[in-house]
Formats: structure tokens, sequence, C-alpha cells
């Protein structure tokens, strides 16, 4: 029982532990909203001016409690000893704002600082707690005020810059700088130039001179003023003379004397076997160049093989030689000792060069001829350089193809000159080999017989070049001969002399016969048969031969054995002739031996079946059937076996045809247009093809078979120029001729014939034609060049072949300009935009106007028509400029300029036209006031339910002027943060409504922070030009919410009996509407039904349900009620919901245990031992009080009772014997036991007796 106690005092601490952190969990850290806030404040500040911050952070702290009390006290600035700042507090809603103002006796200077770290410590004390603190730092900026004038960053000497008069316009010449102590727009500076000036101008921002146009030589003298935007802006006053400050430049053109270009050549070799890539031909290099020098190819024969281009500067830079490339692309049909001439100028057709310079470029002053020079290196290599391995063999017919050499050369003008050699090792056997070489095309052959001896020959092939002895390469070569089915067996000598054989018994060796082979392996491998009118039978492996069965008839027998080799691709065979006899006959006389042996190679293979000529087209590929060859040998065995091969043709380069040895198949075995010359319909070749037997010697049949390679359409006409371009003037007149066509087509017949056509471009059509003959090409209308300054047509070349052949190459014309048009503006209305307060001398814009002629015709001066305007413009450029030397351009005075500008060009006749550009100026923000609210918050109230669109307040920012506050035009207002963020708006008005529906129960107050910014005026993003409140707003309640029971229903207990007044349950509830509302009226509680006999009453406000003590309560009569309590709140309407309480009634002792009768009589039987009866007893209690015990208190002690009333006997009782037994029953209940007895009468009955009738209950 201790442990258990101990275990539920440790669960209790336990939970205790759990609920206080949990509630310390809650509880809200008391700090700043941010550890460091970024707060500004103007220089020259004295009174009551408030820092001012630059975002929408809320700076201070959140308040912990309503009650509490937060203040603020500045504990440290940073590199200060004393004090020259003072904390504010001000709450607002939940929040305490913090607020910082300067109280020295002295303006501040940003000057001498502009920068103050401080530390604030808030302290909030909090009724019946402890005291709450936190800091934070505060990083105060001091905004600067115009009270500093700019300087120049130069001696009294000025500034100084010399340039050459071949300078580009526009460029940069010097660049003038000063300095202003002030910051921001205070500090932003303004040049301009004092003395007008037509060659030079200053940009107003940067202070960089530059040139306006080409300079002449000699010194210019230039003053430049300086000036900060923020005098120019606020505090001009034309009336008033303002102080100059201006510095003097000093600039001296130098005269420039052109030099002669020099051109130098630094050829490069190359590489013929990379015909198809491009390469370096030759470096030109100019020295002393001039900016706009051009290189191209004179005339345009060569454009195709080669291009030039320029050396780009790898650092960007000018460098002092100009380098052009001159490289070799596409010239695999370039021919050799091929020269290209080259102009420097503008010499050439446009197109076929570059220029580096959008000026005219200078005219040719020099003429260069490059002689293309080719990589001579010559070489010859294998690229596989291992010993080759081949293998033939011995029955190798001569002729038979064993291999193909191919060497590879550096230069692909060599390749025609490799010739192929054999070497022996041994130079004294040159002539015993027997294989031969194609010196052309590289094929080994067998040559003749291979000796029978020889297993393996080595010999060196060597590649060469021909004229050059140096030139060789040489690759090891083995080939291994294998054995072949040369030779029939022969029998032994013995045979010759051979006496006849005596016949034994049946099963007896009579004789064993053998023969040898001279091959080898199967070849050599010999089995042998037999041909006998007697049964005889010859083991094939050994030629023993034995008698299988007796001959039933006869005295001597002749037998023919055969010995048979087993070589491929035929068996060789010889015969033997054997004479038998009958043991105990006379013997016959002695024959001699017959042997049999192969016939001798005869006759000669002829031809069945051979094409006399073959006729196969060009592009006939590599395996293609050419035609099919029989022969036929009328000798048998190997004598008629037939070979064919195709004799070497020494002058030809490569293999033509090959044909299958055993077939007679003929194939084509390499490229067949390399056999066709240019414009040829055909070409012959003769081919010998031999039928060769394998006999011993070898006969064989040659013939030449005549092939035809016919000519197929497989080349495309060429023109002789990738692309044509000619010059010509727009007066021409139709049907001039402008130039001819030339294409050339390398194939024969119709297939090299040539027509010539244009595109199917309507334009091509209308504007040229073209003679499909002669390629003559002839203008069709006249041409105007500034509709179309170029005009490019197709032209296609096709043969008359089937399937037809096509080229096209690309024709263009060159319209030359006369001066036929007047000059156009881009927009003959444009317009520009500029701040008000551009210094004299500011860019303002240029006109876009063009001539649709060219050169001198398109060349433009520009003329202001406009008068007492403050700009002026260039002729040249059309760049306009203002002209305002001493007042400002002044937007609320005029706020643009419509400007009438001629522009005319220099053509003969002169055209002119007139354009108006528009000059519009920007309001640059004069107003430099700061924008402020009254507050650094704002508080507001609004009932939920309200509907969208509500007002909930207005507010305003001002201008805060030196003195006063006046009213800011041109403000936005917006909503930039805050929680209300989603459900408030805020017009230009600075009125702020309501978004959506709010509920109070769900969020109860929020915040919104509002930005004042001047949008329109303000292009510089000015800080002081926007200003940020915070507002909170409350959300006031209405009752639109039913109490609700914390619980869905209430189970309670109370004993039966219980006085008056006795505690039953406490119903709690809640009302939303009354969260965080301590002026709400209570709840109140009522039991609107299920106590009839008002057992209960509840308490009215504290929801306490107890007993009335009007009734007592009688669990026996109702253990359990069921009340309904109806929980009303206060609020108009009044709003009530209901909650059921079950109330469980406890039960008491105070029912004793009763029988149902004073006697009980029960019949029981005789001589039985154990349980005879049970009686009963019942208590209207509940639980222990109802649970009873049984006990006999009077009667024969072999008789007893258990819990469940059971009565037992330990011995057995005699027949109608009678008992009597007083029971008593007690219960188990708190207070006292109660119990009750009775008597039980048991009666003994035998088994045979009938018992007497009495009344027997069973409880």
């Amino acid at each position: 029982m201790k442990k258990h106690r101990v275990f539920h005092l440790f669960l209790l601490i336990f939970c205790k532990a759990i609920s206080l952190v949990t509630t310390s969990s809650d509880v809200q850290i008391f700090e700043f909203t941010a550890p460091l806030y970024n707060l500004s404040v103007e220089e020259n500040s004295i009174g009551s001016k408030y820092a001012r911050s630059e975002n929408s952070t809320k700076i201070g702290v959140p308040l912990p409690e309503k009650d509490a009390n937060c203040k603020f006290r500045v504990a440290e600035i940073v590199g200060e000893k004393s004090s020259l700042f003072k904390a504010h507090a001000r709450q607002v809603g939940d929040f305490v704002f913090l607020r910082i103002r300067y109280k020295g006796d002295n303006p501040l200077n940003r000057e001498l600082k502009d920068f103050y770290d401080i530390l604030v410590k808030a302290t909030c004390k909090r009724r019946d707690l402890s005291n709450l603190e936190t800091t934070a730092r505060i990083h105060l900026r001091v905004i600067d005020r115009n009270d500093a004038s700019p300087v120049f960053l130069v001696d009294e000497q000025g500034y100084e810059a010399e340039i050459d008069d071949d300078i580009e316009p526009f460029s940069t010449v010097l660049r003038v700088e000063a300095s202003d102590a002030d910051i921001g727009i205070n500090s932003a500076i303004y040049f301009s130039l004092v003395n007008k000036s037509h060659d030079f101008i200053v940009e107003p921002v940067t202070g960089w001179i530059r040139t306006l146009r080409h300079i002449k030589p000699g010194k210019y003298s230039l003053k430049v003023k300086s000036e900060d935007r923020a005098s120019r802006l606020y505090y001009f006053d034309e009336n008033e003379v303002q102080p100059s400050w201006t510095a003097d430049v000093s600039i001296t053109v130098r005269e420039t004397q052109p030099k002669q270009t020099k051109v130098s050549v630094e050829k490069r070799k190359i590489n013929p076997n990379l015909s198809k890539d491009r390469q370096l031909a030759a470096i030109i290099t100019l020295k002393d160049a001039p900016k706009n020098v051009s290189i191209g190819l004179k005339g345009n024969e060569k454009a195709h093989w080669f291009e030039v281009e320029p050396e780009i500067a790898s650092n960007g830079k000018e460098a002092e030689e100009v380098r052009w490339m001159l490289f070799a692309k596409n010239w695999s049909h370039l021919p050799k000792n091929t020269s290209v001439t080259i102009t420097v100028g503008n010499d050439y057709i446009r197109g076929s060069g570059f220029s580096i310079s959008k000026k005219p470029v200078m005219p040719v002053n020099e003429t260069v001829t490059i002689q293309i020079e080719r990589l001579a290196e010559h070489s010859i290599n294998y690229q596989n350089t291992d010993k080759m391995m081949i293998k033939t063999d011995k029955m190798a017919p001569i002729g038979r193809i064993l291999s193909r050499f191919n060497a590879t050369v550096e230069n692909a003008d060599d390749i025609s000159l490799v010739r192929y050699s054999i070497k022996n090792l041994n130079p004294s056997l040159n002539n015993t080999l027997p294989f031969t070489i194609g010196a052309k095309n590289g094929i080994l052959r067998v040559s003749s017989n291979i000796v029978l001896s020889d297993r393996t020959y080595n010999f060196f092939v060597v590649a060469s070049l021909y004229g050059m002895n140096d030139k060789t390469v040489e690759k090891e070569v083995s080939v291994e001969i294998l054995d072949s089915n040369l030779h029939a067996p022969v029998w032994s000598a013995k045979w010759m002399r051979q006496t006849p054989i005596a016949l034994g018994k049946v099963g007896d060796i009579l004789i064993k016969v053998d023969a040898i082979d001279q091959d080898e392996g199967d070849n050599g491998k010999v089995v042998y048969k037999i041909n006998s009118e007697l049964p005889l039978e010859i083991n094939p492996n050994t030629g023993e031969i034995q008698l299988i069965e007796v001959p039933k008839k006869g005295s001597n027998w002749m037998a023919t054995v055969w010995a048979v080799d087993l070589g491929l691709p035929l068996s060789r065979m010889s015969a033997l002739n054997l004479m038998f006899y009958k043991n105990g006959t006379k013997v016959p006389a002695k024959p001699k031996p017959i042997i049999i042996q192969e016939n001798e190679n005869k006759i000669s293979p002829v031809f069945s079946s051979f094409p006399e000529v073959v006729e196969i087209t060009e592009d006939a590929r590599v395996g293609t059937i050419v035609a099919k060859l029989q022969a036929t040998d009328e000798d048998a065995g190997y004598n008629g076996l037939i070979r064919y091969v195709i004799q070497d043709k020494a002058d030809s380069s490569h293999e033509i045809l090959s044909v299958d040895e055993q077939s007679g198949e003929i194939t084509v075995a390499s490229d067949l247009t390399l056999l066709m010359k240019e414009k040829s319909e055909f070409a012959e070749v003769q081919v010998k093809i031999s039928a060769i037997d394998a006999g011993n010697p070898a006969k064989l049949v040659t013939k030449t078979m005549k092939l035809r390679i016919t000519d197929v359409n497989n080349h495309s006409p060429l023109f002789d120029e990738p692309s044509y371009h000619v010059q010509i003037s727009e007066r021409e007149k139709p049907g001039k001729d402008i130039f001819k066509v030339t294409a050339n087509d390398i194939d024969g017949g119709n297939n090299g014939r040539i027509k010539f056509s244009l595109g199917n471009d309507k334009e091509d059509s209308s504007t040229v034609a073209i003679d499909s003959k002669t390629g003559i090409v002839k203008l069709l209308k006249s041409l105007d060049r500034e509709e179309q300054d170029v005009h490019t047509f197709s032209i296609i070349a096709s043969d008359y072949g089937v399937p037809k052949k096509v080229s096209v190459t690309n024709f263009t014309l060159y319209v030359e300009d006369v001066n036929d048009n007047a000059p156009k503006c881009v927009s003959q209305h444009s317009r520009a935009r500029i701040p008000e307060d551009l210094p004299n001398g500011a860019f303002v814009s240029c006109l876009a106007a063009h001539d649709e002629d060219i050169g001198q015709n398109a060349k433009l001066k520009f003329s202001l028509n406009s008068e007492k305007v403050p700009f002026r413009i260039d002729h040249h450029s059309g760049c306009l400029f203002v002209l305002a030397p001493e007042t400002p351009m002044d937007y609320h005075k005029t706020p643009s300029f419509n400007l009438s500008i001629e522009v005319a060009d220099h053509g003969d006749p002169m055209f002119s036209t007139t354009c108006f550009l528009n000059v519009e100026l920007d309001d640059v923000a004069r107003n430099h006031l700061a924008i402020e609210f009254d507050d650094v918050a704002k508080e507001a109230s609004v009932y939920e339910n309200s509907e969208v669109g509500t007002e909930v307040i207005m507010i305003e920012a001002k201008e805060m002027g030196d003195e006063q506050k006046t009213k800011a035009e041109n403000l936005e207002y917006r909503i930039i943060g805050g929680d209300g963020w989603p459900y408030f708006s805020i017009d230009q008005k600075g009125t702020v409504r309501t978004t959506h529906s709010l509920d109070r129960e769900a969020k109860s107050a929020y915040w919104i922070t509002v930005e004042a910014r001047d949008e329109k005026t303000d292009i510089y993003k000015n800080p002081r030009r926007k200003a940020v409140l915070h507002v909170f707003i409350r959300i006031l309640d209405r009752n639109d919410h039913r109490p609700m029971a914390k619980k869905p229903m209430y189970i309670a207990s109370v004993a039966e009996n219980s006085p008056a007044n006795v505690v039953i349950v406490k119903v709690e509830a809640t009302d939303a509407d009354d969260v965080e509302n301590d002026a709400a009226a209570p709840l109140t509680f009522k039991i609107e039904r299920g106590d009839p006999q008002s057992f209960f009453r509840i308490d009215l406000t504290s929801g306490y349900i107890t007993t009335s003590g009007i009734r007592r309560l009688d669990r026996e009569k109702q253990a359990e009620h069921e009340l309904w309590v109806s929980i009303c709140d206060g609020g108009e309407p009044q709003l009530c919901s209901n909650v059921i309480v079950i109330v469980n009634v406890l039960d008491e002792n105070d029912n004793a245990p009763t029988f149902t009768q004073a006697i009980h009589h029960y019949n029981v039987r005789a001589r039985h031992v154990g349980k005879l009866c049970r009686i009963f007893a019942v208590d209207a209690d509940d639980g222990d009080n109802s649970r009873l015990s049984y006990k006999i208190t009077e009667g024969d002690p072999r008789f007893s009772i258990d819990e469940n009333g059971n009565i037992v006997t330990s011995e057995a009782i005699h027949g109608d014997e009678s008992y009597a037994l007083t029971v008593q029953a007690t219960d188990n209940g708190t207070p006292a036991k109660q119990f009750a007895a009775t008597r039980v009468v048991l009666t003994a009955i035998s088994g045979g007796q009938k018992p007497k009738k009495r009344r027997i209950q069973f409880l």
C-alpha cells in the first residue's frame, strides 16, 4: 500500500512540472521588434523633431500586459560623453513606440559627424510582477543639407590635353572632376561650358569633354563651370547673382602627316591532304595604314577558293600594324602554281572583303600578287607496320590473289607515284619466289607453281615513290604453304611379284596389303576397299583380308583392292588386282599383279559460257555481279577440277573486277568512275580471265573479256564562280546585257550538255532574263536603288541527263545611286524628354533623318528654324543641345518646346524637308521638403460584421517646412505592411476602408502600415519624400455568438440522502463575444427541465449545481437524473444554449436483507452427503451494500451453508427424519452491517418413499 502512495505522489509531481513548463512556454518574450534600427535626422536640427525611420518596421516593444507601463531611455551613445538624444515612449494599442529626438544646444553638423550608434534600454513595470527589461541599438544617420559648394580637383593652371587632328567625332579628350562635401543630390554636380564651342561639348554628369566634329590643328581654350543640382533646383533666384566655380581647359590639336602604307606578305604552305579544310595561305601585314583600310580579292575568279579576313586584336586595342589573313578553302580542284591578287583599298567587288570602318574607304594604292605554295614534303608509310601473315595451299592456281598492300603518302600529289615491289630476304633467290606484285595496285598474286619443299616464304613488300629513291618503306611478309592433296596412294613394291593366294579356313587372315601416300594429314591417310567374287572382307585401316564363308563353286578367283586417301577437295586412289585359289586344287600359273594408277592430265579446260563483252554502268556498287563464267574439263578427278582467276593488269592502279575461284562469278571490285574520262560516254577495259585445272602439271585456258563501262549522270554542272556580283547604275535602260555566266559538266553526251534558267521567284523573271544556251543575263526593267539597292537572283544550270542534275548559284546585282530623293525624318514629329535642370550645352537628342540616296547625295545638313528657344543644333549630326547659359529651364513656365528643323542634302540638285521635334521637360522634384505624418501611430476602431467599404479612419501627410506644415500635393497612399494588409484598403485621399467582413472573435485588432509617397515628382526616390504611419484598428464587438458549455455533456454523481447545498458539479461556459471584454454582462444558468420534484438547484451566475434539500434523493427509487441546463448571455438580443447534465445517485447502506418467508421447508434425499438445497435473501442496496453472507446460527452441526446460500451436509442423514436450522443473512455495506434470519426445515426422503405433499419454494 505504501508503494502505491509513493507512485501516486511521484505522478502528481510530474504532471505539475509539465504544466509549469507549458505555462512558461506561453509567456511572450519581452524584446524589441528588432535588435537594430536605422533612423535618420536632418542636420542643423534643433527642437522637437523626431528621428525618422526609412522602413515599415514598428520601432519599439509589444506591451506584455494591459496594465504594464513601459518607458525608454538612452543608455549609451558610442563615442559621446554627454547624451545628445532623448528617448520617448508612445503607446498605441498593444505596442509602445520608441521615438528619438536631438536635445543638444548646437545644431547637428553632418560634415563633422554623420552617424551615431545609440544603445536604448526599455523598462516595463507590471502589477504584482517583476519588471521586464530589454535593449536595442539605434544607428542614427544625419541627413545632409546643401551647405557646401563644389570645388574642382585641379590646380590653378587648369586642365591640359593634346590630341591629333584625325580624332573621330564624339571621342573623349579629357575629364574634369569636382567634389562637393555634401551628399546625394546636394553633391550631384553638373558641368557646362561657359564659353560657347562648336568643336567640343562637356558631358554634364561625367565631366568628359568630347569632340563634336573633326578638329582642325590649333589651340583651343575652354572654361568649364560646375554647380550642384540642389542649388540649381531649389535655391535659384534669377534676380540674384549666383556664385561661379569654373576651371580652365586648354586643348592642343596636333597636325598629323599621312604615312605611306607598307604591305608585307608572309606565305604559309598548305597541306594538299587537307583539301577540304580551311587553311591559312598567307598573312598580309599593313604598317602605317589608315584606320579605314580594307583588303579584298582583285576580281572574283578566285573567291571560290580563297577569302580574306582581318585579325581582331585580342585586347580590343588598336595596334600599330594591321594584319589580314588569306585563307584557302574548298580547293580540291585548284590547279597547281595558283596565284591570287589582293588590293589594298576599295577596288574590289562589294561583298568580297571586309571593311573595319564606317567611313568611305581610301582609293586603291597598292596591288599584291601572292603565289600559293603547297607543302612539298614527300613521305610514304604503311599504317600497320606489323609483319603480315598469309596462308595459301600448294595447289594455289597461278593468278590467285593473296593480299593487297596500301601505302599512305603525306602529300596527296604523290599518290600516283607509289610503286610496289618484292624484296627477297635472300637476294640470291630472287627468281625462285612463286609470287608477283602489281607495281601500281599492290596486289600480291601467285605467279608460278609452288615448290613442295618450301613450307614458308619470307620476303619484304617494298613501297616507294617513283623517281625518289630515298622515299621507301618495307613491310615484312610471311606466306605459309598449307598441304594439298597432290599425291595418290602408292602400293608397296612387293605387290609387283605377288603369287596366287590359297584359301584357308573361314575367319583366317589370307593376306595383308599396304600402300603409302606422300601427302600429310588427311590428304595422306589411306583406307582400303575390296571388290571380289569371293566372300572376302578387308579391314579398311590395316588392309587385312579374310574369308567370311566357304565359296560354293570354282577353284580360283580374282579380286581388286583399292587404296583411297581422305584428301580434299577430292580423294585420290590406286587399285591392285589379286588372284585366290582353292586349297588342294591345282595352283594356277603365277599372274603378274595389275596396279591401276590415276590417269594423266591430257585435256585442257574449255569455256562453255564466256561473254565476250560485258556492259555495266559506272555507278555500279562494289560487289555487283557482272557475269557468271563456266568451263568444263573432260578429265576426271583433279585433272578435271577447274579454278578461275583474273590475270593481273600491269598498268592498272587498282583492281577492277574480282572472280570467285570456285563458282566463276565475276563482281565489281572497285569504283568504276575512276576509269571514266571527262566528257566520255563510255570506257572499255580488256580483262584476261583463265580457267585452270588442278592436274599435275596444270592446264589452263585464257580468254579476254571486254568490259564496257557506260556513263551515268552522276555529276552536276559546276559554275566557274561560286557566286556572281555586278554593279549597275539605276539609270540603265531595259535590254542591256549585264554579264555572262558559264558552267561545266564532266559527264559525257546529254549528261554533260547544259542549259541555264532563273529560279522560280517572280521577281527574277520580271527583272532579268538569261539565255538558256549562252548564259547571257539581260536587264528587263528599270531599277530603283531606293526601292531595292541589291537584287539577288538564283541561276540554275541543269543537264539533259536522266535523272536530271542541277546546280544553283547566286547572282547579286548592286544598283548605283543618283540623287533623286529628298531627306526624310524617321518620324515627322519626334519627341524627347529631359530634366528641366540640365545645364548649358547638355545633350538633348539627335534628330533621326535619312536620305534614301547614298554618298554625297545622302549627306545631310540640319538647321533650327525656331527662334528664341533654349536649344541649338549641330549642323552635321543633327544633335540638339541645351542653350540656357544663365536661366535654367522651368517646367512650370514652359513644360515643352516644339522645334522646327530643316534637313537638306548635298546633292545636285539639292533636296530638303522640315521635321518637328517636341522637347518635353520633366519636373525634377523641386520640392525637397520632407513628408511626415503628425504622429508615429494612430488608433481607430470599426464594428465587426460591418459592410465591406466601411470607413475606418482618414489620415493625411504634410510637407514639413522650416516653420510650418503645409498640405502636400501629388501624394499617393498605400498599405505596405501589417497583419491587416488583406482586410483594409486606402484611397488617394487617405481614407482607410474595410475590404472584408471582420470577425472580432477571430481577431480583435489589426495593425496596418501606411506609406505616403511623392510618386509623380520624386524621380530620385528621395527617402524624405515618403513617410510611414502605423495604424492600430480595434474590432468592436457585436453579440453574434451563443454561450457554449465547455463540455458537450456533464456527468456527475451525488450520494442519496444527501442534505441541502451539497455541490454536485459546476457547469462552465464561454461566450466568444465576451473574450477580452471585462465589462461584459455575466452568463446566467437555469435548469430548464429534468427535475420536476426539485431535487436540485443551480446558481444563476456561477453555474454550480447543488442538492436542494426539499426532498431527499433515494437511489432505490431513481438512480439517474437527466437535467437540461440553459446558458444565456446578457447581450442584445439575448442568445442562449443548452447542455445536458447526467447526475448519478450513489448508494448508501440504508436497506437490510430480507427473506421472502419466515420458514422454508425442503425435502432432501436421505443417505446423501454434500449439497442438499439453496436458500436466497435479497437487499435493495447496491454494490457491497447488497452483497450478502450466510451462516447457520442454530441447528445440527452436520449442516453448513456457503456464501451463495447452498446448504451442505457432511454426513448422511436417515430417511423420515426432519432437521430445523436457523439461517442468518448479513450484508457487507458501510456503515454497520444489516442482517435478517429465517427458519429452514429439512425432511429426509428415502429412495422409494413418496414425499409428503408440501409447499416447497425455490429462491
